[in-house]
């Protein structure tokens, strides 16, 4: 490569296609990076949300599995305070059993006064 001639200007080379592309984007076309940007920090912040609407979900989830393990114990075991038949067949039980406390003790009652 020759060298200039004294007081001529320099040749200046052809910018690097890195610099042509920063230039490039200095105009018009920043346009399309900025949407571009601006897309990105939408998605970013959707995702953001829906971990943390997944994050309580599971925890929702969590709840009423527990909740639903314990409804399903206190099903298993018959009990007076539950109603429909459970409640109805602990009752009648009772109240066999009641009567026959009571005869029980009449007989016992006749066999002392007699």
């Amino acid at each position: 490569m020759a060298k200039p001639a004294k007081g001529a200007a320099p040749k200046e080379s052809p910018p690097k296609k890195s610099a042509r592309k920063s230039a490039r984007g200095a105009g018009g076309d920043a346009d399309w990076l900025a949407h571009l940007e601006d897309q990105v920090h939408a998605a970013a912040n959707a995702i953001r949300e829906r971990r943390q609407e997944n994050r309580d979900l599971t925890a929702d989830n969590d709840e009423l599995r527990k909740r639903l393990e314990k409804l399903e114990r206190a099903a298993e075991k018959p009990t007076a305070k539950r109603g429909g038949e459970d409640a109805e067949a602990w009752e009648k039980e009772r109240e066999e059993i009641r009567d026959r406390v009571e005869r029980i003790t009449r007989r016992l009652e006749e066999l002392l006064e007699g």
